[in-house]
């Protein structure tokens, strides 16, 4: 269904793009069916649509993927439209799929991923096609066969990276899917069903399955160059950049006592803090300078200062981290700030902001 005038009115734009099995839709076939809870709610009524997502690049470019493993594409704002489940090599028939999404970055790019674990099968499926549906190929190359795979989501900064959610982790490719590393530090083991990226903020939101909605910084993942592998001496940079810098609240006080009043507030991985993330190909010597300055609107500069800790994660190979907590006093006030960081000799910049909070 299609409406322009923001749901007041709908018109169908397909015929039905689901397998319209009948053992699955016709309500006297529910007690035929073996059940540990036999029930005739229509709770396990299928052939339905559950994933739907029109192109950012080409209006009236559309894809839908059903419960019983269907996806058809249409180029022509649903005057036609085309099957195209048979070119996902490799799914086993009527393989729920989980999402399906048009890439932001090329206007034939398109993802699909398949969960089949309501069939005992828990292999991960995530394919990619560049020419809008025509050919598909498997980008599941890397990952494990027991993790059923929920969602796929991309990067707002980095045509390179992606990002997948699956029944028991949370997974990143800076490859584009030729290859896939597992986020863990502090993030548990669970199931993950949505994901999104906050183009401002440069958060990766995540909804899990009964372990509440976490936002993860990754401004460093959305400015790593094309084909950075860090382990790998070819394909790392061979002087200090910067990855990335993700933007802070402006907050006066954030204490953290009720005194603040409740027109402040933080959660663990945010709060009124600019992170700088930078690239450091070798180790440096102990006596390595670290330095660091911000400059705002008036053009004056400002020492950041540096703790041991950050000082020696610019000292080692790596990633280091420059934590500016940017409190509330007039030189921090809200608005755009340039970053210096003098990493033994090298002087590195870049401009993050210092944002407004709203009020409601």
């Amino acid at each position: 269904m299609k409406s322009t005038d923001r749901g007041d009115t709908w018109k169908a734009i397909s015929p039905d793009l689901t397998t319209m099995s009948p053992r699955k839709i016709k309500s006297g076939e529910l007690s035929k069916r073996l059940s540990i809870n036999i029930e005739s709610t229509g709770a396990e009524n299928h052939c339905t649509i559950i994933t739907l997502d029109e192109s950012r690049l080409v209006p009236g470019r559309l894809v839908t993927g059903s419960d019983d493993g269907q996806v058809n594409i249409s180029l022509d704002n649903g005057a036609s439209w085309t099957d195209v489940t048979s070119k996902l090599s490799g799914l086993p028939t009527n393989t729920w799929i989980s999402r399906v999404l048009w890439s932001k970055w090329e206007k034939d790019r398109l993802y699909v991923t398949a969960d089949g674990h309501r069939n005992n099968d828990f292999r991960s499926y995530v394919y990619v096609s560049e020419d809008a549906g025509k050919t598909f190929k498997s980008l599941a190359g890397s990952l494990p066969d027991y993790d059923s795979v929920y969602v796929v989501k991309e990067g707002e900064n980095n045509p390179e990276l992606l990002f997948l959610g699956s029944e028991m982790s949370l997974r990143f490719s800076t490859d584009r899917g030729a290859t896939w590393s597992r986020i863990r530090g502090n993030f548990p083991t669970v199931a993950v069903h949505d994901l999104k990226v906050h183009p401002r903020m440069k958060d990766l939101i995540v909804g899990t399955h009964g372990r509440a909605i976490w936002t993860i910084d990754i401004s460093a993942l959305e400015g790593m160059p094309k084909n950075f592998v860090a382990e790998s001496s070819d394909r790392a940079p061979k002087e200090p950049v910067i990855l990335g810098a993700s933007p802070a609240i402006y907050s006066a006080f954030d204490t953290g006592s009720p005194l603040d009043g409740d027109s402040f507030g933080g959660s663990p991985n945010n709060g009124s803090a600019v992170r700088v993330y930078v690239w450091i190909p070798k180790d440096l010597p102990e006596n390595a300078a670290i330095t660091a300055t911000y400059q705002g609107a008036t053009g004056d500069e400002q020492s950041i200062p540096l703790n041991d800790a950050a000082v020696a994660s610019f000292k080692k190979r790596g990633v280091g981290v420059l934590t500016w907590q940017s409190r509330g006093f007039s030189r921090t006030m809200p608005g755009e700030y340039t970053i210096r960081i003098n990493v033994n000799g090298t002087v590195l910049k870049t401009k993050t902001e210092i944002i407004a909070p709203k009020s409601f």
